[in-house]
């Protein structure tokens, strides 16, 4: 069975990374229109087409803990990410592409495919480190004197700090991710910690942003795998 990252376990212990916490207060009905809102927070050229680059990874759940490193390269539509240990040793290959996941087992030499809408991760890599909220309409917003609320007519929710237009924390249909320590790589805000909380409260997921490229020119989505590789469906 897939895991939801499937990384090798470390032996040598570490302390979990600190859970990323926002108080964000009580909020009231905005008079402000929402789309118009959304245009002053983000310009078009803040929205990366595509990433690339290393992260430290961390994911827990109830009797498991697994770490590892992740290099990753995303567009809108197709991520690829390699897995390895502390030590360097490469365990997993993952392809997200338009209607699948597929993760090679490097250790065990066989792989696993599952349909995109039967995944626990069903959107890009991209779409989870520089959400395209300008792509979504806006069903009601809500304010308070530091964060805007968006609503949005896929289900999903957004809430945006007003000072600076840093996204803090998106509700998406298989998470809550939270964002901190945003920087600017090329005029496009990336957050440097990255927390993924499941809908069960059950699972969650560290990402620690090493080093990033935005809008490579050139991304390489090839798992490598060896010809008569097994593909095994759940």
């Amino acid at each position: 069975m897939i895991r939801w990252l499937p990384l090798i376990l470390l032996v040598l212990a570490s302390c979990a990374p600190k859970p990323i916490l926002l108080k964000e207060g009580t909020f009231d009905l905005s008079k402000r229109d929402g789309k118009e809102v959304m245009g002053e927070l983000f310009e078009a050229g803040s929205i990366a087409t595509s990433v690339s680059g290393t992260a430290r990874v961390q994911a827990t759940s109830p009797g498991l803990t697994e770490r590892g490193i992740m290099d990753f390269a995303s567009t809108r539509k197709m991520s690829y990410a390699s897995i390895r240990n502390g030590i360097g040793i490469e365990g997993y290959r993952l392809l997200i592409d338009g209607d699948s996941i597929t993760v090679y087992n490097r250790i065990d030499k066989y792989a696993e495919r599952v349909a995109l809408e039967d995944a626990i991760l069903p959107m890009s890599l991209l779409d989870i480190l520089n959400p395209d909220l300008l792509a979504k309409r806006v069903s009601k917003l809500y304010e308070n004197p530091t964060y805007w609320y968006f609503l949005f007519t896929d289900g999903s929710a957004a809430i945006i700090g007003r000072s600076d237009g840093h996204i803090k924390r998106l509700d998406a249909s298989f998470a809550t991710i939270l964002y901190e320590d945003v920087t600017r790589v090329d005029s496009i805000p990336m957050a440097r910690r990255i927390q993924l909380l499941s809908n069960d409260q059950k699972t969650n997921i560290f990402l620690n942003i090493q080093a990033v490229r935005m809008n490579p020119e050139s991304l390489e989505f090839d798992l490598r795998m060896p010809a008569g590789t097994r593909i095994e469906r759940p």
